[in-house]
């Protein structure tokens, strides 16, 4: 097939990019006719903060950008990650006129959250999924700025208005939690397809079995709604037999450090790249996320798998869709350190039950995980919308 992919990327690489990136790679390597066109947010700044608002809520450049791809590429379909804002919903505009059907990744809460994270100071913040969306205006909730959340409530609520969101031909949510919050924001149901994301298969470079003295690692930002902090707290008294690894950066660093001080193995070190994070993996026993927000999916949970580690999560959003409790990982309730330290103790006493859940961890990753698997489920819905037989390579 043809297929077209469009993605405006951040000026910080992030997991969308990864998941878009390694999507490009998998469809060229099932032997599709790939070609994506990818916008950068910094090419905004040229604009001026008045041009840039406008571009946000209807880009004619996105438009005739896509279109002229779509049509020089001849793609029988084209997919869209992130619009948000150098393409704007125009995208969808493009791939009418040209004839396309278009498929959108819903991967965070953009529809009806400024941030797209549901997530206000660290704490959970739904005020706007109603319908009435000025508290985003009045606290400034895309990235701290009025103006730019003003771009945000005036695009997504045009969109809203016009029906524009629910002329997209297919929705891809990376998980039921995705889809159930996109249905309750007004998308038709029956075109969200739930596909979950695939990560690299480390294998290659071999694969170890997870030990109780390789203890455990957290990856993510060092921000509220990661809970590291409820994971400091579930450690200390713990006497693990290895360290506890935080990787990642945020403005919660300098406090969590503080809060650490005295407690055995903990080591904060920082962001590191893509191959080095899952090294870091590679080398824990147990990975643990003990987020507070709603996770649209939890990267880290298959990556940890595809290593074969249990992940520990909390009973919250993509990652508790994707864990086994008492098979691949172990799920708690959210911001209760003893229920995570008893999680802990349960595995690192138990080289035989870690290990164990290790290998689920991985048969779960070769299973439903690797990019073969995600390239079939989405050829699967490119054809259903391009009326093409679904079993065709």
């Amino acid at each position: 097939m043809r297929i077209a992919l469009f993605h405006n990327r951040y000026r910080h690489h992030g997991g969308e990019d990864t998941v878009v990136d390694l999507q490009e790679q998998s469809l060229r390597q099932a032997g599709h006719e790939v070609s994506a066109l990818i916008l950068r947010n910094d090419e905004l700044r040229g604009l001026g903060a008045a041009r840039a608002a406008l571009e946000v809520a209807w880009s004619q450049s996105g438009y005739q950008q896509a279109l002229e791809h779509l049509l020089r590429t001849r793609a029988e379909v084209g997919h869209v990650h992130n619009w948000f804002p150098r393409f704007s919903p125009s995208i969808y505009a493009a791939h009418r006129d040209a004839g396309v059907p278009v498929v959108q990744t819903l991967h965070n809460y953009r529809l009806g959250c400024a941030a797209g994270t549901y997530l206000r100071e660290g704490q959970a913040c739904f005020d706007c999924r109603g319908g009435e969306r000025r508290a985003a205006l009045r606290r400034g909730c895309y990235r701290g700025s009025r103006l730019g959340s003003a771009a945000w409530l005036h695009t997504v609520g045009r969109g809203w208005r016009e029906g524009t969101f629910a002329q997209v031909d297919a929705y891809v949510a990376p998980s039921e939690t995705v889809k159930r919050e996109h249905v309750q924001l007004g998308l038709p149901a029956e075109k969200i397809h739930v596909i979950p994301h695939a990560c690299r298969d480390p294998s290659p470079q071999g694969l170890s079995e997870a030990r109780p003295e390789q203890g455990a690692v957290f990856l993510g930002r060092l921000s509220p709604e990661k809970g590291a902090d409820v994971l400091i707290d579930a450690w200390r008294g713990l006497e693990a037999p290895g360290p506890l690894h935080l990787l990642g950066e945020g403005p919660e660093r300098a406090r969590l450090e503080e809060r650490a001080r005295g407690a055995a193995g903990v080591r904060f070190l920082g962001q590191r790249p893509p191959l080095a994070a899952q090294a870091a993996i590679a080398q824990a026993g147990v990975v643990v996320l003990p987020h507070r927000w709603l996770e649209p999916f939890g990267m880290v949970v298959i990556e940890a798998f595809a290593a074969g580690r249990p992940v520990i999560a909390t009973r919250r959003g993509g990652p508790a869709e994707l864990i086994r409790d008492g098979v691949d990982g172990l799920l708690v309730p959210e911001d209760d350190p003893a229920a995570l330290r008893d999680a802990l103790r349960s595995l690192l006493s138990s080289p035989r039950r870690l290990a164990a859940m290790g290998r689920a961890a991985r048969a779960r990753y070769e299973a439903q995980h690797q990019p073969e698997r995600h390239e079939r489920r989405l050829r699967q819905l490119y054809r259903s919308l391009t009326r093409l037989p679904v079993a065709a390579a």
